[in-house]
């Protein structure tokens, strides 16, 4: 379509046209992977697997992809939603549950959604989650992406892991859990009650860079 057409004029040659049959699973749409996900869909992902239990809240909307109109929705809906409105030809599948939950409780469903895509990217801010998606990835040859931020969004860390040429994820990082045992702690604090990394004040502009 013409739409279509005019949406990649600007990224014509720059990425190949396979781009649009590759699949994609994105875990947590919040900061990071709502901005992913819409930025994978401009320029030409055709299928994305998005995973997120949570709904939209108001302190979401100062860094994330959502607005006024989605508070109080599931965060997969609402991008979902936001995706479509950007190129509609999308293929966009939601799933509003927790990662380690779906894992431990459904293992032969979740194992059969990795198998499904050819990248996985981890932009949850669950440690456990991570790890599980570090396991079942680079078992079933999957590439991976992992993004962590550190405390106030300092800095952080964009984790490739290539089954059969890297190191997978949780090897990749283990210096820094040693030198945090050594100097002190980088990344932000976990909430003991949820496992889950504690919220931090940071711009939009250091997240997404």
């Amino acid at each position: 379509s013409q739409v279509r057409a005019a949406l990649f004029e600007r990224s014509r040659g720059l990425l190949s046209n396979a781009i649009h049959d590759k699949k994609v699973l994105i875990a947590g749409v919040g900061s990071v992977g709502s901005y992913l996900s819409e930025q994978l869909v401009r320029s030409g992902v055709g299928h994305l697997t998005i995973v997120d239990p949570d709904t939209v809240e108001a302190s979401n909307l100062a860094r994330t992809s959502y607005s006024l109109a989605d508070l109080g929705q599931p965060k997969v809906c609402s991008l979902k939603r936001r995706i479509l409105n950007l190129n509609p030809s999308a293929q966009v599948e939601t799933h509003t549950v927790d990662i380690v939950a779906m894992a431990r409780q459904r293992p032969r469903e979740f194992n059969l959604l990795i198998q499904q895509m050819d990248l996985i990217i981890a932009a949850t801010d669950d440690p456990e989650a991570q790890r599980l998606l570090n396991h079942f990835s680079y078992a079933r040859n999957c590439p991976a992406l992992f993004i962590g931020l550190y405390a106030g969004a300092q800095g952080g860390e964009v984790v490739i892991s290539q089954p059969g040429q890297t190191a997978c994820f949780v090897c990749a990082t283990i210096n820094r859990h040693q030198m945090e045992e050594q100097a002190g702690q980088v990344s932000p604090s976990v909430d003991y009650g949820t496992g889950r990394l504690q919220g931090e004040v940071a711009l939009a502009a250091d997240i997404h860079h």
